[in-house]
Order: C-alpha cells, then structure tokens, then sequence
C-alpha cells in the first residue's frame, strides 16, 4: 500500500509538473539522475522515511531522519550551519537576540546586535518609552542622522541644564501656531494672540500690534513699561541719540517717514550730560525735519 501511494505521488508530480527539476526543491536536495519525478518513502507509523528526487541525470536520495524533529526546546530554531547543514539553533538566554557575522547566525547579547541603533538606551520599548541609563549625557538621534518629525505634548528639562532650541547653521526657527492657538511665556510675560496678530507684554490681551503693560500696586510714582535704549562700542560725541519714527503709505504705494521723535545727547561729558527732545515733521514732501525742541523742564 505505501509502495502504491509512493508510486501514484511519482505520477502525480510528473503528470502536474512535467520536469521537477532539483532547483525547484530546496538548495541541499541536489540531483543527478535521469528519471524525472519525486517519490515519498513512509515507515509503518507513517512518518516520511525518505525522499527520492530527479532532475533528468538520475535519482537523489535523502534521509529526513525517519522523521525526527531537530528541536528539542520552545523557542529553538533551524538555520544553515557552518558546513552548510539544516541544524538547530537552540534558544538562547533572556535578553539575547539573533546576531550575524555577514555569514553565520548566532545568539548574542543585544549590545552587540540589533540593538546597536539603540545602544543609548536602557529597556527601550519603542510603544511605551525610551529610557536614557545616563542623565544629561545620551542622544536621541545624532549630529550626522537627523528625525525627520516629533509629535509631543510636552517637552521637559529635568536638570538644571537650559532647554536649548538650536536650528543648523544659518537655519531659521520657526514656530507655527494654528489660528486658534496662542504662544504663551509664563501666562503673560509673553503673549503671542494668533487670532488677531498681537503682541502683549505683560498682558495676555493686547489691544494693538504691540501692547507692553505695567501691572503693579504702585498708586503714586510713574511707571516705565518700555525703554529704549542705544549702546556705543566706542566713546559717545555730542549729537549721538536715538528716536522713534512715524511711516506711512501714500497713494503711489511709497511708504514715507511723516514725522519722528529723537532724543539727542547735546553735551557727552562726563557729570555735565544734557539732552533734548525733537518732534520732527514731513512737510511738502520733505524728509521729517525738526519743528520743535524741547530744551529743558521747568518745574512749577
């Protein structure tokens, strides 16, 4: 009877594949014979004994083991060994992970294989977290291979290191806010209203492009919520100042300074300063020029 079945599955492969040649059966079955077929010997409890195939020089015969499994163990696997021999790679220990020379496979520790790319990190579980075994010293990407994008909902430092934004040289930084999101430094020392295009300093709803607020519980002093102020890398001379200036478009689309406030140092001595005020004006289509100076306060 299994020579009968093992006959019919020889006419069966003939008849289904026309020539079965040994490159259409694994690279260790080679052949060389002249019948072309294939042939399945069992043993009584039914277990492939032995394979019997052909590719047109002559029949190839190959031992299965009288079908005994090669693993012994959960988790074992079947690799080619160094002479080239389907054999078992048992399971290796906790932690490990298949490693490759460029030829042989083997077990080895996950330092020194697939986890090379992640060799900064401490128990990483890329669905959960990415754990740095050494504070403030481990790179998340490098200098050379860059992220492409990040999706955060916060981004912290944890020492007293400063959180540093550094775009590549001659790179802008930009920041995009959606039209209903703000940018906003500790409430309001810094506020950024995207919806209407304003500033504030000091307030978290500014009234113009520019909005610095004062608030404090000062009831009878000035306040000052702006300076200005102009730094010299050498000695000052007399006339040396700084100002405001007032620009407008005219009906040919040209924008023109109409008028300017400067605040000039008329004397530059030290313990002798003086200063005056100029409110200067644009008229008949002439650079702002000076129409009045204030010189000095007099007290009433």
């Amino acid at each position: 009877m299994r020579n009968m079945f093992a006959f019919s599955l020889v006419v069966f492969f003939s008849l289904c594949f026309g020539s079965l040649h040994a490159h259409d059966l694994p690279t260790p079955l080679t052949s060389t014979i002249a019948a072309q077929g294939f042939k399945l010997m069992f043993n009584d409890a039914g277990e492939v004994v032995q394979i019997v195939w052909a590719d047109g020089s002559g029949p190839t015969t190959t031992d299965p083991g009288a079908g005994s499994d090669p693993m012994t163990t959960r988790g074992d696997m079947t690799y080619r060994d160094p002479s080239n021999t389907t054999a078992r790679l048992g399971v290796g220990t906790s932690g490990q992970v298949v490693t490759t020379d460029g030829t042989d496979v083997s077990w080895g520790n996950a330092g020194s294989g697939a986890n090379v790319g992640l060799s900064n990190l401490v128990a990483p579980s890329i669905n959960t977290s990415l754990i740095s075994d050494t504070d403030s010293t481990d790179d998340l990407g490098s200098s050379s291979i860059a992220w492409l994008s990040g999706y955060f909902d916060n981004i912290r430092s944890i020492t007293a290191n400063p959180l540093s934004l550094i775009p590549f040289a001659g790179q802008d930084l930009t920041i995009s806010l959606s039209t209903t999101g703000d940018l906003v430094v500790n409430t309001d020392d810094l506020f950024v209203d995207t919806s209407s295009g304003r500033v504030g300093i000091g307030t978290a709803t500014p009234d113009n492009l520019l909005h610095p607020e004062a608030s404090t519980a000062l009831i009878n002093t000035i306040t000052y919520p702006l300076r200005i102020s102009h730094i010299s890398s050498s000695t000052t001379n007399n006339g040396v100042g700084l100002g405001f200036e007032f620009e407008q478009e005219g009906n040919d689309g040209t924008s023109n300074v109409i008028s300017s406030i400067t605040s000039v140092l008329t004397d530059a001595g030290t313990g002798t300063e003086d200063g005056v005020l100029n409110f200067n004006v644009m008229v008949g289509a002439a650079a702002a020029s000076e129409h009045l100076q204030v010189l000095q306060m007099v007290s009433e």
